[in-house]
Order: structure tokens, then sequence, then C-alpha cells
């Protein structure tokens, strides 16, 4: 998929076997724990980016109390909310709820640019699986990291 600045589009340009799969539906499954403030803006730049692909968004919501989900329920195609279990448990009953073939999992803090979404798909021309990495970390800003260690290093560990 490439850029054409002229039509303000994304163009796929891919060989057909991985074209067909994307054609037919892409699944884009965030998880959200109070994200009131990112989930109308994830949801409007991924379609932004997706305009021109059959998509679906799935929000699975880790029973946030911030009403992240009454919003995502409004812009999302699939949003359900569950027991507060983490991300990887998010991320796996959101793909589990997903239609289409090609799964694309993001960050609801947006973090993970959805402007990246097109790279992600060029790269299933030449490979079944693409993951994408950051190469430079911290991944999370300073002030957000010292205010997460301070917070876990101030409560004692229970030992079992």
């Amino acid at each position: 998929m490439t850029y054409d600045q002229s039509r303000d589009t994304h163009v796929l340009i891919m060989p057909s076997e991985a074209q067909t799969m994307v054609l037919n539906g892409i699944s884009i499954v965030t998880t959200t724990w109070n994200e009131w403030e990112n989930v109308a803006k994830l949801v409007s730049m991924t379609r932004n980016v997706l305009q021109q692909i059959l998509h679906e968004i799935i929000v699975v919501d880790d029973n946030s109390p911030d009403g992240t989900i009454q919003i995502a329920s409004r812009l999302a195609d699939v949003a359900v909310t569950k027991t507060r279990e983490g991300q990887s448990k998010g991320l796996l009953y959101g793909m589990q709820l997903a239609k289409y073939p090609v799964i694309i999992t993001i960050d609801a803090d947006l973090e993970n640019d959805p402007e990246h979404i097109p790279t992600l798909i060029q790269q299933l021309a030449k490979f079944h699986i693409v993951v994408a990495s950051r190469t430079k970390l911290p991944r999370i800003s300073f002030e957000k990291a010292k205010e997460e260690l301070k917070k876990n290093t101030s409560q004692p560990r229970q030992s079992r």
C-alpha cells in the first residue's frame, strides 16, 4: 500500500494472494482501560487510513470506570467490555471476535500511529505474519514511566 498524496488516499500494491486477503477485510483490534480521551481519535484516524479497504474496528474494554465503552460503542464496529484481565487477554478476546482474515492489533493510547497500518499491510506481500516493533526505547514517556514506577514501588509486594 502506498500513499498517493495527489488523491490523499492509500493505494494497495501487492501480489494477488496477499491482496485477496486484504481485500476480504481487515480487523483492527484494540484494548482499552480508561481511554475515553483517546478512543474517538483512534477510531477516526484508523478509519481515515483504511477508507479504501473493507475493515472493522473492535474495541475490547477492560471494564473502565471512565466511560470508554460508551464512546467506543458509538464509534467502533464492535465494542465489548469484560472483566479486567489485561491487554494480552483483551487482544485475544478481540481476535476471537474478528470476522476478517487479516488482524492488526494497535494500542489505544495512540503511541502506535494508525498511519503505520498501510506499511504493515504492505509487508503481507512478503510475509504471512508481520510484527511491528519499536527500535528506540523507552516506549512510554519519562513522566508516565516515573508515575508507574512510583505507584508500583510504593505498595508492598505480597509473597505467594
